[in-house]
């Protein structure tokens, strides 16, 4: 690419299956919507100047596995949608993680150290993610369904003071034990609809409980409140 360009418009290089490598000159600051959408053999991204990725801007890369962006900060709705082998991106920089935007990714542990708001379905699909660390995030701050279907979640670092899911963030999670919801005093519809293998579930510090949180747990024997 020409040292002159600034930004990759919408829907550049859409469903350009022939692209494996992209390389862009530091001058290029954004990457607009669906710019790289279902481009499926893309597998590698040099971007030392961008800064921001906007709405589905990467969707259906699904053999994307090595991301150079390390000036990126914001982040839009479903930017690495379906991103299946995508497992590392520099993520200090980010304060907000929108709908969708790193749902159906391959991220096993990681941590977000600045992290204040996480969106809906965030992280919904992440079936390699163990464990998540969110120190910064808000109470209150935190979408619907964010953690679903992440068959392999076995524990999420909040802050002390998070206090409150959203519903549905833990539906059809295969975890077996949520100690780490010790703090946790406000649990909503769906919050663990589907997670067939937890027997015992520790809520100490809940003081409201939606209606139908517990739906279709068939091990579920114990509720500790």
């Amino acid at each position: 690419f020409d040292t002159t360009v600034t930004g990759i418009a919408e829907s550049t290089f859409e469903n350009m299956t022939f692209i494996e490598k992209i390389t862009l000159p530091e001058t290029c600051t954004y990457i607009d919507s669906y710019a790289f959408k279902g481009c499926k053999y893309l597998d590698t991204i040099n971007a030392p100047g961008v800064t921001t990725v906007r709405i589905e801007s990467f969707i259906n890369c699904t053999l994307l596995d090595y991301v150079n962006l390390p000036k990126l900060k914001t982040l839009s709705r479903g930017c690495f949608r379906n991103c299946g082998e995508l497992n590392n991106l520099p993520v200090d920089n980010f304060t907000l993680i929108p709908q969708y935007a790193f749902a159906y990714c391959s991220f096993s542990n990681v941590f977000f150290p600045n992290v204040t708001d996480v969106y809906g379905h965030a992280f919904s699909g992440c079936r390699s993610m163990i464990e998540i660390s969110l120190p910064s995030l808000v109470d209150g701050c935190l979408g619907e369904s964010v953690f679903s279907n992440c068959n392999m979640l076995e524990k999420v670092n909040f802050p002390e003071d998070f206090v409150s899911l959203a519903g549905f963030t833990f539906s059809s999670c295969n975890m077996t034990n949520f100690d780490f919801l010790k703090n946790i005093q406000y649990v909503y519809w769906g919050d663990f609809s589907w997670c067939q293998y937890v027997e015992i579930m520790p809520l100490p510090s809940v003081v409201f409980v939606d209606t139908r949180t517990f739906d279709y747990m068939p091990s579920l024997k114990e509720i500790i409140i």
